[in-house]
């Protein structure tokens, strides 16, 4: 058992009306300064369509939000791209004079809930971006059916991904985290391999998302069994292990734990999921989703230096 106890800080994101219906899901986060932190999420409308707004707000003052941008950041897709239904974001990278911000892609399909793919948008100030016109290809043999949520890093004179593929129904998704390289941030080329893979109870593992913590490289993931909505035996949960050079799971998977678990009646009682997990000073500073996949917004934790009060 982990002897790491986060301490849970509640919502601080909350959907905000004027086109944006619910949730807030998938928190994607991009440290300006240390007093300033964008937040890209995927925002729904009415009709249930995700699409990409940002926050910023101030880690040191309990997250207290600065300013919004809650309208989407992608414009519109026509018909037949592959992301007309929907998009959500999931990894952010600041060059030197651009943004690269990585998207899931959803297009409904004949015979199908959905499709889902990696997208890649361009951008000079991080608000303002333009999709590449084609989903970014990782895909190989292995990835049966969809790719999504991917988290991109910086390594060395490259770059490294971590992504989910997986297959089947709404009802039955089964997914797992596979890794690959590239020496140039929009080009992927086939040939990744698995870094973490289902296990025990777990049907499924989504949302990567890679920190540098202590000296220590570590992979945080979502993972739920097959009985995973609401009322569900097996909701999603939060975990992280270690990676090796490779990007590849070296040890065994931790579930993230609570010093004040979540009580009934709270936004995450049944579901946390989505976590994005930031080194901030002598602690660590997570933002994730709870109940319904983010309908009520974003909250935090932080696991290290807290306030007296709690």
């Amino acid at each position: 058992m982990t002897s790491e106890l986060w301490h849970r800080k509640g919502l601080f994101v909350t959907p905000q009306g004027d086109g944006w219906h619910s949730h807030a899901q998938i928190p994607t986060v991009l440290p300006l300064s240390d007093r300033l932190w964008r937040i890209y999420f995927g925002a729904r409308d009415a009709a249930n369509r995700s699409r990409v707004m940002a926050v910023d707000v101030d880690p040191v003052c309990d997250m207290a939000i600065r300013q919004w941008h809650n309208a989407p950041l992608l414009a519109a897709s026509g018909p037949g791209r592959f992301y007309c239904d929907g998009n959500a974001p999931s990894s952010i990278l600041q060059e030197t004079d651009r943004y690269l911000l990585y998207f899931t892609g959803i297009q409904q399909t004949p015979g199908a809930a959905y499709n889902t793919r990696i997208g890649l948008a361009r951008g000079d100030d991080g608000l303002r971006f333009s999709v590449l016109p084609y989903p970014v290809s990782v895909t190989t043999n292995d990835d049966q059916s969809f790719v999504s949520v991917p988290f991109v890093l910086p390594v060395g004179d490259g770059y490294r991904m971590w992504y989910v593929t997986g297959y089947g129904s709404p009802e039955d998704f089964r997914y797992s985290i596979r890794t690959c390289a590239s020496d140039d941030p929009h080009i992927w080329a086939s040939g990744s391999v698995p870094a973490v893979v289902p296990h025990g109870l777990y049907a499924a593992l989504t949302r990567p998302w890679v920190t540098d913590w202590r000296g220590q490289r570590r992979l945080w993931f979502s993972e739920r069994g097959d009985d995973f909505r609401k009322g569900g035996s097996h909701p999603y949960r939060l975990s992280w292990c270690p990676i090796d050079e490779r990007g590849i799971a070296s040890g065994p998977a931790t579930p993230v734990a609570y010093a004040n678990p979540p009580r009934p009646g709270d936004f995450d009682d049944w579901m946390q999921a989505y976590a994005a997990v930031m080194p901030h000073g002598d602690r660590l500073i997570m933002v994730y989703n709870g109940n319904e996949f983010g309908r009520d917004g974003i909250g935090w934790a932080v696991l290290g230096k807290v306030s007296a009060g709690d």
